[in-house]
C-alpha cells in the first residue's frame, strides 16, 4: 500500500513484484508527482483509517482495503480515497477484529465526508481507536514532518536565490501534511479557487501571495487563516 498526501494510495499485489529480477535496480519506484507519505504491507484485508484536518478539525472515516482496486505498477497514482478538501492526511491500517467496534465510521463510499472527532456522538469509536493507539498517527507525522530536512534541499535549482516575483509559477509544500501544491502569482483578482493550465491562481494581495513574494526557494514562511496555522515551504520557482 503506497500512501500519497493527495489522498491517493497505490495497493500492488506483492506477487507483482516477485516477478522482478532479484539484483536488477528499478526505476519509477513510485510516483513522483506526488508526496509518499507511508508504504505499507498487509497480509490480508484490513480497515483503511483516514485521519485528516478539515477547517482545522481533526476528522476521521474509515474503508475496508479490500474495497480498493489493486494494480500493478508501482509509479501509478492509485485509487483516490478522499475527495474532501483537507490541510493534512495520514494513514492507518487497523485489525479487522474492531471493525464492529467502530462500524458508524466505515464507509463503503469514497467521497463519504467522515465525522469530525469533536463528535461525541462517537465516543465510543474515538475511545476505541485511543484504545488502539491509531488517533495520534496524523500528529506523529506532522511532528516528524516539521522537523525533517525538505527532501528538494540538495536539488540544483537555477532559481535558488531568485526572489519570486508577479507570474511568477511556484511549487511550494505545506509542511503540516506534506501537500504540494503548484500557483501562480498574479496581479488581479481571482474568482475563488481559479486555475490556468491547471495551476492555481494566487492574488499576491492575499495573505498567502503576500508572503510568497519576494521569497526564495527553501524559505520556509507562516501564515494563519481562519485561526489555522500553516507552513508552506518554496520548493521550486517553474
Amino acid at each position: 500500500m503506497q500512501c500519497y498526501s493527495s489522498g491517493h494510495i497505490n495497493k500492488v499485489n506483492i506477487s507483482a513484484l516477485l516477478e522482478k529480477k532479484i539484483g536488477k535496480e528499478y526505476k519509477n519506484g513510485i510516483n513522483k508527482n506526488q508526496e509518499i507519505t507511508s508504504i505499507k504491507v498487509i497480509e490480508a484485508d484490513k480497515i483503511l483509517g483516514i485521519y485528516f484536518y478539515q477547517n482545522g478539525k481533526k476528522s476521521f472515516k474509515a474503508h475496508h482495503t479490500k474495497n480498493i482496486s489493486s494494480r500493478d505498477q508501482l509509479h501509478l497514482q492509485g485509487y483516490k480515497v478522499i475527495y474532501n478538501d483537507f490541510e493534512n492526511i495520514s494513514f492507518d491500517f487497523i485489525q479487522l477484529e474492531y471493525k464492529d467496534d467502530i462500524k458508524k465510521l466505515i464507509y463503503q463510499s469514497f467521497t463519504a465526508n467522515g465525522k469530525s472527532m469533536n463528535n461525541n456522538y462517537f465516543k465510543e469509536e474515538w475511545q476505541t481507536l485511543k484504545k488502539i493507539n491509531s488517533t495520534n498517527k496524523i500528529d506523529e507525522q506532522v511532528s516528524e514532518e516539521e522537523n525533517t530536512p525538505s527532501l528538494f534541499d540538495n536539488i540544483s535549482n537555477p532559481k535558488a536565490n531568485v526572489p519570486v516575483k508577479v507570474n511568477d509559477t511556484v511549487k511550494i509544500k505545506y509542511l503540516n501534511g506534506g501537500k504540494i501544491l503548484t500557483i501562480k502569482l498574479v496581479d488581479y483578482n481571482t474568482k475563488g479557487v481559479e486555475k490556468e493550465n491547471n495551476v492555481q491562481l494566487l492574488n499576491i494581495r492575499t495573505l498567502l501571495g503576500d508572503s510568497i513574494k519576494g521569497r526564495v526557494v527553501g524559505d520556509k514562511i507562516k501564515f494563519k487563516i481562519k485561526n489555522i496555522k500553516n507552513t508552506v515551504e518554496i520548493i521550486e520557482i517553474i
